[in-house]
């Protein structure tokens, strides 16, 4: 017989045909080419979306960029966000999305937060209501609610059953025609 190199550079180790790669020699690593022909490469260091596994580098999990096991992954592939160590297209309830990451609401009531301010939130869970950033369970004295969010009734009201109507002004203010003013319109009395 004879002895042929084999084809791959710094391999240690190829099958009969000297084409494929068995084990690649020390300080590299066996790298399979993606792309269906299961063609390998010896490498000095894995590339992105696969991680050093024993000699060999072996590919993270769906849309992982960087991991040093198949799972968790530490960073995923544009578009998709890191959500409790895996690759999603998008962050589930409760949660949003800041620098790649899925990063929970500080308030576990709210559906969707502000990603610069996890505090302030944009939705609640049903039953509740939004209010100023919050979750209520009803809303306050002087708001109406309006589908799911508690605005505010008019100006000076102190209680209010539709939007920009008034039932009861605060303290100081008379009601007239569904408003209230200061001091009763010119041709009416307080009564």
């Amino acid at each position: 017989g004879e002895c042929h190199p084999c084809k791959t550079k710094q391999c240690r180790k190829c099958n009969s045909n000297v084409i494929t790669c068995d084990e690649c020699e020390d300080k590299y690593y066996l790298f399979i080419i993606p792309g269906g022909k299961k063609d390998k490469k010896c490498l000095p260091v894995c590339p992105k979306g696969t991680y050093k596994n024993g000699k060999n580098c072996t590919p993270c999990s769906l849309h992982c960029n960087k991991c040093k096991s198949k799972i968790p992954c530490n960073e995923c592939v544009q578009p998709y966000v890191l959500h409790l160590g895996k690759c999603v297209s998008n962050c589930k309830t409760g949660y949003v999305k800041v620098n790649g990451k899925c990063v929970p609401c500080n308030d576990k009531k709210c559906v969707d937060c502000d990603g610069n301010n996890l505090a302030k939130c944009n939705k609640c869970k049903k039953p509740l209501y939004w209010f100023n950033f919050k979750c209520v369970p009803k809303c306050p004295k002087g708001y109406i609610l309006v589908g799911s969010k508690c605005m505010p009734c008019s100006k000076n009201c102190h209680l209010c059953q539709k939007i920009n109507t008034c039932k009861i002004c605060k303290k100081g203010f008379y009601l007239y025609k569904e408003k209230c003013y200061p001091k009763c319109p010119q041709g009416t009395n307080p009564v």
